[in-house]
């Protein structure tokens, strides 16, 4: 499923905070570095070099073709860029990569946590604790948990990544809508297979059945050595957020996706 030796590479489109940097490492590392071409998550951001303007964000679909021929060795990319996939979609880029690509779709089943996890993931790297894992200890998690319940991330807080041109929260949710809803067409078009985050979060052996051909006591070692999952208190982040911010995403019935 990420991995078919019969093609060039594999390639995860996805949205941010979906788990997509995980199950990219977790897909690079079951090859084996020697055997690939991680180009990681894609740049989507303008050069300074003037030959690169119009490949980079005038075209990124050029760009996209000259990076994925840049290698002869099986290659790994993350897309979780909605207004390159878009772009993609519309110039008909997976038309052209679906017979030489294995291409999946990941998302975030709760979609309500995928939408709160990126200012949530930027309060925990302003408290100084993302940096290191060590740091992760329950005492630590306690403290933040508590912090955040008194000082509640607001609706000005809020992000999704890749706009300010929509800053008030039902801008934000419309845009966000809009990109679930792109990878969900260009999924069912194209019958791409679909993995959710959730699947293997917190199943390290669930891991096994999308590399089906691979030793699978080194997929176990290499799912845990990819978990970087951040232990917070609390599952379920709406408790991290004010009230405007938690009647807003009821409006907007994110989790019916």
């Amino acid at each position: 499923m990420l991995y078919n030796p019969n093609k060039k590479g594999t390639i995860i489109l996805s949205h941010y905070r979906s788990g997509g940097t995980r199950l990219l490492s977790t897909t690079w590392l079951s090859i084996g570095e020697k055997n690939t071409t991680n180009f990681k998550e894609w740049n989507h951001s303008l050069s300074n070099n003037e030959k690169e303007v119009d490949t980079g964000t005038h075209n990124p679909s050029k760009h996209l073709y000259s990076l994925l021929n840049s290698t002869d060795k099986y290659c790994l990319l993350l897309i979780n860029y909605p207004v390159d996939i878009s772009n993609f979609y519309q110039n008909k880029v997976f038309d052209k990569l679906k017979d030489d690509y294995e291409i999946v779709v990941l998302e975030r089943k709760d979609k309500v946590n995928c939408f709160l996890s990126l200012p949530l993931w930027e309060m925990f790297i302003k408290a100084g604790l993302y940096d290191d894992t060590n740091d992760w200890t329950e005492e630590n998690m306690e403290h933040f948990h508590k912090d955040r319940l008194i000082s509640k991330i607001d609706t000005h807080q809020l992000s999704i990544g890749y706009t300010n041109q929509t800053p008030h929260i039902n801008g934000l949710l419309k845009d966000f809508i809009s990109d679930i809803h792109m990878l969900q067409k260009i999924q069912k078009e194209y019958n791409f297979t679909k993995i959710y985050y959730e699947d293997f979060k917190d199943n390290v052996e669930h891991l096994f059945s999308y590399f089906p051909s691979i030793d699978k006591k080194h997929i176990l070692k290499v799912g845990k050595i990819t978990d970087k999952t951040i232990p917070y208190v609390s599952d379920d982040y709406r408790v991290y957020f004010t009230d405007e911010v938690n009647k807003h995403l009821e409006g907007w019935k994110l989790n019916e996706l």
